[in-house]
């Protein structure tokens, strides 16, 4: 049977109101968690808590931030001694198809997976209705599940990427060895819309301009692509533990 690592980058953000919730929601099928943290709001004993409550291995190291995605991820990379990882940020969930797509996989013929992400903020005018950003990246997949003996390591400061050892090759998204999987990561980090669409609009400059088209990314209007999210929340999730990260 496969085994899995989680890995996950720990930051000083208030991430210790979601924390329980991102580690419950991947425990059932977790062989150990794999931390690199540089948080001093008390996340720290949270984790070590949570996991100790769930009976999981925990493997959890301190290291500065250098801003840098990339090298905490590729720190909590070095940690991970399962046949599989599995990447998460402090504030993002698998929802619970993972937990039933995860004894279906095909790893044998897998080397990695892509799951589209699910970016939940709230209108202020409407606080109690959870609105689900479609767009424009949507379904903006993300590389987050791939074998340890590939020897990934991740590459870029921000919207960082797996890349093999050669330094120059990515997974190909969508093919039989790199599959976009059915079911979504849900991105909880901006519990606001104002907030989200500050972020949203930065990247998509740094986008343009990576692209060397300014204005190609531009962000519509604020809520065009925002629609009420009609679905279950995932296990653990609770709107008011993030109302203290504001």
């Amino acid at each position: 049977m496969q085994t899995l690592s989680v890995s996950i980058i720990l930051g000083d953000e208030g991430r210790d109101h979601l924390l329980p919730a991102v580690l419950m929601a991947v425990a059932p099928i977790a062989d150990e968690f794999c931390v690199v943290t540089n948080a001093t709001d008390g996340s720290d004993d949270l984790c070590r808590q949570v996991c100790a409550d769930l009976d999981k291995p925990l493997t959890l190291i301190r290291r500065e931030w250098t801003n840098s995605y990339a090298e905490q991820r590729n720190a909590s990379l070095e940690l991970c001694t399962q046949d599989w990882i599995l990447v998460l940020d402090a504030d993002e969930m698998m929802d619970d198809g993972f937990l039933a797509v995860w004894p279906t996989l095909e790893l044998g013929v897998m080397q990695g997976g892509w799951f589209p992400m699910y970016h939940l903020v709230r209108d202020p005018e409407k606080p109690d209705e959870m609105l689900w950003h479609q767009g424009p990246w949507y379904p903006d997949p993300h590389c987050r599940l791939f074998r340890r003996d590939l020897g990934l390591r991740y590459q870029r400061a921000l919207h960082e990427l797996p890349c093999y050892a050669d330094g120059k090759t990515w997974p190909k998204k969508g093919t039989a060895e790199w599959p976009v999987l059915p079911c979504h990561q849900w991105h909880f980090g901006h519990a606001r819309v104002g907030l989200y669409e500050k972020v949203a609009r930065r990247h998509a400059e740094e986008q343009a301009i990576g692209m060397r088209a300014p204005g190609s990314h531009s962000l519509r209007e604020p809520l065009s692509d925002c629609v009420p999210w009609v679905g279950s929340y995932p296990q653990g999730f609770s709107w008011s533990d993030l109302d203290a990260r504001e």
